[in-house]
């Protein structure tokens, strides 16, 4: 609020104005506005779009036969980019981005497993289970399983079997020496053999599902 001195002259802010005096004279300038600085923001969303482009990278593998067939005019890297920053986005929104569940290893609409679950074997080995189809989603009983674990520390992707059918209800993934602490998030997916495949499809593969974290 601006004040009026006894020499006739205001000092203070009137509404968008700053008031003072110099050298004995009145001056009047408009309010400099607040610059805002965007460079904590900037960081946090390359921070943030790092997170899942290093994920993305230890897909290499499998991207092909993840996202290939997801989005016909792009690559299968910026297919499964465009799917995974959507779903680490809405992760980060419902504060539950502590963990890789958000990870897809695989987009498409063949049908996955009504149910699935991960545990850890006595020899340190990773067996994922699973049991029925989604309803409404074409499957075939001799569709390959697509699975692997994501270890969260060391940032690697390690594949399961490849010759593993729908219909054997379970897969056993070799971890290897894992260090102790580490956490391994766990999917499972199924492609379509080669005589069901169809060009372009996006029944060729399921949308991978998340099967649980696994402390070591």
């Amino acid at each position: 609020m601006a004040k009026r001195k006894p020499n006739g002259e205001y000092t203070g802010l009137a509404g968008g104005l700053v008031l003072y005096e110099m050298n004995g004279k009145g001056i009047m300038r408009g309010k400099s506005k607040k610059r805002i600085d965007k460079s904590d923001q900037l960081k946090e969303i390359r921070s943030e779009f790092g997170v899942v482009v290093e994920a993305i990278k230890t897909l290499k593998p499998i991207l092909t036969f993840g996202f290939k067939d997801h989005t016909r005019n792009r690559s299968a890297y910026h297919s499964a980019l465009s799917v995974n920053l959507s779903n680490y986005y809405q992760a980060l929104g419902l504060n539950n981005a502590d963990n890789y569940g958000w990870l897809q290893i695989s987009h498409g609409k063949l049908s996955g497993a009504a149910e699935v679950s991960a545990t850890k074997l006595p020899d340190g080995k990773i067996e994922i289970k699973w049991m029925g189809t989604e309803p409404g989603k074409a499957h075939f009983s001799e569709d390959t399983v697509l699975a692997g674990i994501f270890l969260n520390k060391s940032k690697v992707f390690k594949l399961g079997p490849h010759y593993v059918l729908r219909s054997a209800g379970s897969i056993v993934i070799d971890t290897g020496s894992i260090e102790e602490g580490e956490k391994a998030d766990v999917f499972l997916a199924f492609r379509i053999r080669e005589n069901n495949y169809k060009s372009n499809s996006d029944k060729n593969v399921s949308a991978s599902q998340w099967a649980g974290t696994i402390t070591f």
